[in-house]
């Protein structure tokens, strides 16, 4: 029976430190969101043609660091960029569900910063609404470039700042004209709580169950 108990607190314990080490955290929305943005005429962002970020909505999603690689899957609910000029009548713009997600090469430094690899790319897809003229237009960009690093401890918490585009296809059209798109995302990742909650608790009655044997 101890032989018992024993090999299953064991497993209990091992199963526990895998997953808390291989699940990727879930980004805590209250201290997470899209703090800078910009609309530009060209893919090197010379003229800003749209900023001054009014409003945003929480990020939510997940960060994991495995070695060298970032793996992420961002959502941002919504967000509302006004215009500063180039669009005729159009006075701002809306992005909702915008889906930030890639897989990338990481380096980590002397500070325990894990900093993205230069020439990396990202997934960028989600919806750009004009007010003022024009109509909806979707993104689906897959080669956005993005740049920033992680810190923190991979499994157990990270404060995370990246800045996707506007090189690459970072674009859509806004009352008929091209523009591409630059965000600064900023999220802290943290160890799903309900699921480490439920992890705990189903090994807890399992240990009651056997002991009632």
């Amino acid at each position: 029976m101890q032989m018992r108990f024993l090999s299953l607190v064991t497993s209990v314990f091992f199963s526990l430190v895998t997953a808390l080490g291989a699940s990727a955290l879930a980004i805590d929305p209250s201290n997470s969101g899209l703090d800078q943005a910009a609309g530009c005429s060209d893919s090197l962002c010379f003229s800003t043609i749209y900023d001054d970020l009014t409003s945003s909505g929480a990020l939510t999603g997940d960060i994991e660091i495995s070695g060298s690689t970032l793996t992420f899957n961002i959502v941002l609910a919504s967000a509302n960029l006004a215009a500063t000029g180039g669009d005729g009548p159009v006075t701002s713009i809306d992005f909702t569900s915008v889906v930030y997600s890639g897989s990338v090469s990481v380096t980590p430094d002397v500070s325990d910063n894990y900093i993205v690899d230069s020439g990396q790319t990202a997934t960028v897809s989600g919806t750009v609404t004009p007010n003022g003229a024009g109509s909806a237009s979707g993104i689906v960009a897959s080669t956005v470039l993005i740049t920033g690093l992680c810190s923190g401890t991979p499994g157990s918490d990270l404060q995370c700042g990246f800045v996707f585009g506007p090189q690459g296809d970072f674009a859509a059209d806004v009352n008929g004209n091209t523009r591409y798109f630059r965000h600064t995302v900023d999220a802290f990742a943290v160890v799903p709580e309900p699921g480490t909650a439920l992890l705990v608790g189903a090994g807890m009655m399992g240990l009651a169950l056997l002991r009632r044997d």
